[in-house]
């Protein structure tokens, strides 16, 4: 007759060890109403930046706007103008123009896109402030 458990050795749980370990872990301070406003932040920008790179697309401006989009993405001082204007046979000053002009191109698209959830257009300055806050919370 074997043992009880088939010999396989008993494992005692410590249900109170596991508790105090976790009591250690840091706390998430994001609420799900966080976790959403996040979440929409991001897909909000994914969606202009794809509408952005439309627009250029139609153009026959996708190249320009692939070597550019970091400075959307990354910041200002993500790749030196003087890359990028290496990188597209231009002057740095074109660079410049080129990134004011994508960024301005930018804030528009993104302001239009949040005006058609919005049923008063004076509160556009505080959804773009709250875009940004549920991005870096």
């Amino acid at each position: 007759m074997t043992a009880r458990g088939g010999g396989i050795p008993t494992v005692s749980i410590d249900a109170r060890g596991a508790e105090d370990r976790y009591g250690f872990e840091p706390a998430d301070t994001l609420t799900p109403d966080l976790l959403f406003d996040r979440a929409w932040a991001l897909t909000l920008l994914e969606k202009v930046l794809d509408l952005l790179a439309a627009e250029y697309a139609a153009k026959g401006h996708s190249e320009l706007f692939d070597h550019l989009k970091v400075v959307l993405t990354q910041g200002k001082g993500a790749v030196p103008a003087a890359t990028l204007a290496a990188l597209l046979g231009k002057t740095e000053e074109a660079v410049h123009m080129a990134v004011h002009r994508l960024r301005k191109r930018y804030r528009e698209i993104l302001e239009a896109q949040i005006a058609a959830t919005l049923d008063d257009p004076s509160e556009m300055e505080d959804e773009i402030r709250s875009l940004f806050e549920a991005i870096t919370a």
